[in-house]
């Protein structure tokens, strides 16, 4: 029973015990008031990921406990990357794969998250929407 306790700890993600903060609630519905097929899920200790669909589009979000909206992120089709990003990360193209694109908004810009992919190793590139690189990470998968 104590593993069990302590495993929940580790991910609290899988908490049941913290109520989603009203100031979140009222947070999310006031910037996204069409929003549909809502989840909150404990994202840190003190931030919360709010999925939803909004004109049939799958959204998060991430709110921190007092309400502050930090980030709204979803899909965005490969096919329509603007040039400008494609440009950015054309010289890795030869040697991965893009595996998933994100458009990310935050309070001080727009860019796209986009992740490549080969043999098992992953690259992830944040790029600006004027094509300026503006963070690379590597990871593999899991």
């Amino acid at each position: 029973m104590l593993l069990i306790i302590m495993l929940l700890g580790l991910f609290p993600g899988c908490a049941l015990d913290k109520e989603v903060p009203e100031e979140v609630k009222e947070a999310f519905i006031s910037k996204f008031p069409d929003a549909t097929d809502i989840r909150y899920e404990l994202e840190t200790a003190d931030e919360w990921e709010v999925e939803f669909s909004m004109d049939d589009i799958g959204l998060s979000a991430l709110f921190k406990d007092d309400g502050t909206w930090l980030s709204t992120e979803y899909d965005f089709p490969e096919v329509d990357l603007p040039t400008k990003v494609i440009e950015a990360i054309e010289y890795l193209l030869d040697q991965y794969h893009i595996e998933e694109v994100d458009f990310v908004e935050t309070e001080i810009g727009q860019y796209y998250e986009v992740e490549l992919e080969r043999l098992g190793k992953e690259l992830e590139i944040k790029v600006d929407t004027s094509g300026k690189v503006l963070e690379r990470s590597t990871g593999s998968d899991d």
